[in-house]
């Protein structure tokens, strides 16, 4: 009984503003608890709590009066909370209510290294921020757009897993590579100068080749480290498996590392720009040779290695295309699966192989 208080306090308001709103708002409510909300978001609110929803509901009708206020307040302040499952540019329905009711909804791009199973919903407020910018919203301090937090944690075999589920459930072409041959191995690499060296020997040519060649170059050169890879000569580097052009890459490298141009051991607390930036500073190492350190190294959840052969001619399989996607086709088609595009990649990675091995047995 003590909880209808507020709402006898506010019904002359309601009666006297919008009746036929109320109305609206009543049976959106009964239809949200029927069909858990799934109709009034692309965006799946499972995971908010009831409150939040029904908050947001009434916020959407946010011309209720102080009843609507509340609603849009309480939405505002649990609904970036508690739905990490939101898709990144999708107005979740906080927004929707607090854009009824005058708010303006302005999209954040969430940090390149969110939660590997999160995704926040646009920010909101009621003029241009920035990130980080706290404004006032009906009396509570909030942060609409937060500061980029530090790197998640790296993707590991449970996050994985249940990434691939939620990508696959989502996307068909996804979810059939995975009916197919299952969920893809996490494929974790040591952090370090044989790893980067490594990734260097895989630019451009099959992955058996830059394993043979790495191999031979771990026999001559155990342990391997920069100083023992300045100790080769181009000769043996040549018969080792490099290129002329590979062997200058592994040996600017290793002078990078030598000399603390380059700092291997401090790149996992860096966010994604600032690991490319680092890397890229060397020659030889362009954006997809970081990319894959970032994806396979560090196990950043969203990095997606552009212009790669191999995911192309797995979405050509999956799609019973005759010619691969060209590179704007991929990179829409990417866009769709953040913040999980390394997961996405390592589904269409494990394709590409399983459907390779399968042909040549």
């Amino acid at each position: 009984m003590q909880s209808q208080g507020p709402i006898r306090d506010h019904a002359p308001v309601i009666a006297r503003r919008d009746r036929h709103r109320a109305l609206l708002a009543l049976l959106a409510l009964g239809l949200g608890a029927r069909f858990d909300l799934g109709v009034f978001s692309p965006a799946s609110l499972a995971d908010v709590p009831v409150l939040a929803q029904v908050a947001g509901l009434l916020g959407l009708f946010g011309k209720l009066g102080k009843l609507g206020k509340l609603g849009n307040e309480y939405s505002v302040l649990t609904a970036n909370a508690y739905n990490p499952w939101a898709l990144v540019g999708t107005p979740s329905l906080a927004n929707v209510a607090a854009s009824g009711s005058g708010a303006r909804v302005a999209p954040c791009r969430p940090p390149r290294n969110a939660e590997p199973l999160g995704a926040g919903p646009p920010c909101l407020a009621r003029g241009p921020v920035a990130a980080g910018e706290a404004t006032r919203h009906h009396g509570h301090v909030t942060d609409p757009c937060p500061a980029p937090p530090r790197p998640a944690a790296p993707l590991d075999e449970a996050s994985l897993a249940l990434a691939v589920d939620r990508l696959a459930a989502r996307d068909p072409v996804l979810a059939a590579s995975v009916a197919r041959h299952g969920h893809p191995p996490l494929w974790a690499r040591a952090p370090g100068f044989p790893t980067l060296v490594h990734i260097i020997l895989e630019q451009q040519v099959s992955l058996a080749s830059a394993r043979a060649a790495f191999d031979r170059l771990a026999v001559a050169r155990a342990p391997l480290a920069p100083a023992t890879f300045l100790e080769l000569g181009d000769g043996e580097l040549l018969e080792i498996g490099f290129s002329r052009q590979k062997a200058r890459y592994g040996r600017e490298l290793a002078r990078a590392v030598l000399d603390g141009r380059l700092d291997l051991d401090a790149l996992g607390s860096l966010d994604d720009e600032a690991v490319d930036a680092q890397l890229t500073a060397i020659p030889g190492i362009g954006p997809w040779t970081a990319t894959i350190y970032r994806l396979m190294v560090l196990g950043r959840a969203d990095a997606w290695p552009a212009h790669d052969l191999a995911l192309a001619q797995a979405v050509a399989d999956l799609q019973g295309r005759s010619a691969r996607p060209d590179a704007r086709e991929m990179a829409a088609l990417a866009d769709s699966w953040r913040p999980w595009r390394a997961v996405a990649a390592r589904i269409l990675w494990h394709h590409y192989l399983s459907e390779r091995a399968r042909r040549a047995g």
